[in-house]
């Protein structure tokens, strides 16, 4: 990896003063508590004595975990825990921070929070974070990025990644009991039970089943596209 020409090596650390790192798992040891965590990692970051305690509980402040400071890691909820990383990545008060999968095994309402909690820290600073959950996507970011098989196949607004399947999903419905064959070339999208029906959501460019339904495109069907067939299939779909 060359940044400007010149070999990652000999730039890393000064890099790493620049961008801050949350793993998907940060290992966190849990006989720790939250302030005892961050001031080490203040200390090995090289931050000077006498801003180390400030700096440690103002991060925990905005992140919301101010009245948690002194509690054990391990007593922490998954979505407190994931915070704490937060900050350790906010020590150095990098402008840029890279997130992997921030919201895994997230609850409903923590992974609110914590989406809430990374559109605040965008407003000074550069987040950018890998995610499969689609809805993350929606709410929390101002680009969004698509790779499929090494290449990027789509940069654009959230709200655009759903034209890419635009006049490609359909709804089929089907008894319960009745074989059901998927159109060559076609993508499941979404498979549901009905009353002795079931209801299937299926991504398809050519001619849809004969009693087949057109449905809007969602995000989540966009970035299935993308994923499936890439940026190269941008001709207009051929509907029945």
């Amino acid at each position: 990896i060359f940044l400007g020409g010149v070999p990652l090596g000999k730039v890393r650390t000064v890099l790493a003063r620049w961008v801050g790192y949350l793993p998907q798992d940060a290992g966190l040891p849990g006989g720790l508590t939250a302030r005892e965590y961050l001031s080490y990692f203040a200390a090995l970051y090289d931050l000077p004595v006498a801003v180390r305690r400030e700096r440690v509980d103002g991060l925990l402040r905005e992140v919301g975990l101010g009245d948690k400071a002194d509690a054990k890691i391990k007593a922490l909820s998954g979505g407190m825990r994931q915070r704490v990383a937060v900050a350790r990545t906010l020590l150095r008060l990098p402008p840029v921070i890279i997130v992997d999968e921030p919201t895994v095994g997230l609850d409903p309402r923590e992974r609110i929070r914590f989406r809430n909690l990374l559109s605040r820290l965008a407003e000074n600073r550069i987040v950018l974070f890998s995610t499969h959950v689609v809805e993350d996507v929606a709410v929390a970011c101002e680009r969004v990025l698509v790779l499929a098989n090494g290449r990027m196949v789509f940069d654009g607004e959230p709200a655009a990644l759903a034209d890419a399947a635009h006049g490609r999903v359909w709804e089929v419905r089907s008894p319960v009991d009745e074989p059901f064959t998927l159109p060559q070339g076609a993508i499941l999208a979404e498979e549901a039970p009905g009353a002795g029906i079931t209801v299937r959501r299926i991504l398809m460019a050519g001619a849809p089943p004969a009693d087949a339904k057109a449905l809007p495109a969602r995000l989540e069907d966009g970035y299935l596209w993308l994923i499936s067939h890439g940026a190269s299939d941008s001709a207009e779909p051929q509907t029945a």
